[in-house]
């Protein structure tokens, strides 16, 4: 190659490296060196700088077994106003393919007077975002999307009760309105510019707010065990032509509450009626009845006061103070004779119960009551909870200690009863009621209210309650379930400041009688179809329920009954 050309091509060659380098330099301090400054320059320029909101997700509602009771589905209102877009066929060919809908339903008329119309999609982010998209680069002022919140819940009214609802102008009752800050995290918002191709780039110069994601609450509510306590408390409630009435299910070892249940309740996706949105379980305060003579004598015979081989003499009332109490009128007569523990709490027997009371005193009931926190607002952290309340100034001390014994003259929430029964099931540690297992991951801790009677004490009681319903003299009679040994007891506790003949029907049951796995209390206010016992109006509840839980928790049959077994006819005198 001759010299000339040698060098010639040398020389291009430096030029095109000294190029190359100062391009990249340029480049460098362009993106590298000066990017801040070129990016806030930019941002800057009023046309270019735009704010982005970004969207938190509202938490997820899990129940204890893995399903989703409520979720959000991403929905947005679209809206278009044909005066004000582009009168191009390429415009409407992509918002439609955007948007989903038919290019000839975009393009119809509207309406005189009306120059948009509006449209409510399910979209994903993508969608929206390619939405947004086809507006700038039409520069269609027309085209809108308004976030829409959708929460579905798949149990619908049978969970209404505990998980509340979310409206578009907040949550309401419930889970929903009590963990509202940790399920709806919060949006935020993003500043900065889109480039020639449509890309938001973040201004490094102007302040970010980062959005904080919802967290998952995940309930101690099992799916399985809330849609059959929902479908039975209703059917009760309905068919006895009640107020209303509530279905719990606790388990008695770690005081989790697997069903909350009420009737009448309301469909989350439709309006709420008058009086729907009130949770009989958790927002009520009741008098237990005769269920809670179990409780009295668990204390008598805690307390050394009462004997297992102790009998009482009915005859149908007593005289405390200057009043009486009686014994429920059965098959019209009130007396029950003589009867032994087994007999008095299977009959129900008011009399028996008042003396056991008698024999505790009032400062020692109302110190147990106070144990058993009947008189505290319950944890769960649910809005509209009370406390239940008894009359501090109660002149008459001792007649309100007879009536403490058969669960009247005082009031209690349905959750903390059936949490107060559970230490019947769990050696006579009580377990306080917990609705909520973890919140993100933020694991709420089982707590126990210490025990409360002895171990020896709470299974007497509980072998004792299986005579209600396995034996031929109890008031549970009628709510065996073959294979497998219940336990349990009826209530019927007239209202205070009502009319005559306004009743809460109640039953309280363990399933099974023995290593119960589950505590079932059923309340009925005021069925007015002519039944109000107990174990008519509350107890076929509890044996839809009890079946529930066998099915559930695939429990086996139970043993035989040893011969010393109290529903088998046996005594329990040592």
């Amino acid at each position: 190659m001759p010299r000339t050309e040698l060098w010639r091509e040398r020389l291009v060659g430096a030029f095109l490296v000294v190029g190359f380098a100062a391009a990249a330099l340029s480049q460098a301090r362009v993106q590298v060196v000066g990017r801040d400054g070129v990016l806030s320059a930019y941002a800057d320029t009023p046309k270019a700088q735009r704010e982005r909101a970004e969207f938190a997700r509202r938490g997820v509602i899990l129940s204890s077994d893995g399903q989703v009771l409520a979720q959000t589905v991403s929905a947005f209102e679209f809206r278009l106003d044909l005066s004000r877009v582009p009168e191009s066929p390429g415009f409407f060919l992509e918002l439609g393919e955007a948007v989903g809908i038919p290019v000839a339903e975009l393009t119809a008329p509207t309406p005189p007077g009306r120059p948009g119309r509006t449209w409510r999609r399910t979209l994903s982010t993508e969608q929206a975002e390619r939405v947004g998209e086809v507006r700038r680069q039409w520069d269609a002022d027309g085209v809108s999307l308004a976030r829409v919140t959708q929460r579905s819940y798949a149990l619908g009214e049978s969970a209404s009760g505990v998980l509340g609802v979310l409206r578009p102008d907040g949550p309401i009752g419930g889970v929903e309105q009590a963990f509202d800050d940790d399920l709806a995290g919060k949006d935020g918002l993003s500043r900065g510019f889109y480039d020639r191709w449509g890309t938001f780039v973040l201004d490094p110069a102007a302040r970010q707010e980062p959005r904080r994601q919802g967290v998952d609450v995940t309930l101690t509510i099992d799916s399985e065990l809330q849609a059959a306590a929902g479908h039975a408390v209703r059917q009760a409630v309905e068919s006895n032509r009640a107020a209303r009435g509530c279905a719990i299910v606790l388990d008695p070892k770690t005081g989790d509450l697997l069903a909350v249940a009420n009737w009448p309740s309301y469909d989350p996706a439709g309006s709420i009626a008058k009086g729907t949105d009130f949770n009989m379980a958790t927002m009520g305060a009741y008098e237990p009845g005769s269920t809670f003579k179990v409780l009295t004598l668990a204390k008598g015979l805690d307390s050394g006061v009462v004997g297992l081989g102790d009998h009482t003499q009915c005859v149908g009332s007593m005289v405390v103070g200057k009043r009486r109490v009686h014994c429920p009128l059965h098959n019209g007569r009130r007396d029950h004779g003589d009867v032994d523990l087994e007999r008095a709490i299977a009959k129900s027997c008011n009399v028996a119960a008042a003396q056991w009371a008698l024999r505790i005193g009032r400062p020692g009931l109302v110190r147990f009551m106070e144990s058993l926190g009947l008189f505290e607002r319950t944890n769960l952290g649910l809005p509209g909870t009370p406390a239940g309340s008894y009359v501090r100034e109660e002149y008459a001390h001792t007649l309100q200690a007879a009536n403490f014994g058969f669960g009247q003259a005082l009031s209690a929430v349905p959750v903390q009863l059936a949490a107060a029964y559970g230490l019947l099931a769990n050696d006579g540690v009580m377990m306080s009621p917990r609705l909520v297992k973890r919140v993100g991951a933020d694991e709420r801790p089982v707590r126990s209210r210490g025990p409360i009677v002895s171990p020896e004490v709470a299974r007497d009681v509980l072998r004792i309650m299986e005579a209600v319903v396995e034996s031929d003299f109890g008031t549970g009679k009628s709510l065996r379930l073959p294979g497998y040994r219940l336990a349990g007891k009826t209530g019927t506790a007239q209202k205070i400041g009502t009319a005559e003949g306004a009743y809460v029907s109640n039953f309280v049951g363990f399933v099974p009688a023995e290593s119960p796995r589950a505590v079932v209390l059923v309340m009925i206010d005021s069925p007015s179809a002519g039944q109000y016992f107990g174990g008519a109006v509350a107890g076929p509840v509890f044996l839809e329920v009890a079946k529930a839980v066998v099915r559930r928790f695939a429990i086996p049959p139970s043993t035989a009954r040893s011969s010393a077994s109290p529903a088998g006819g046996g005594s329990l005198t040592p």
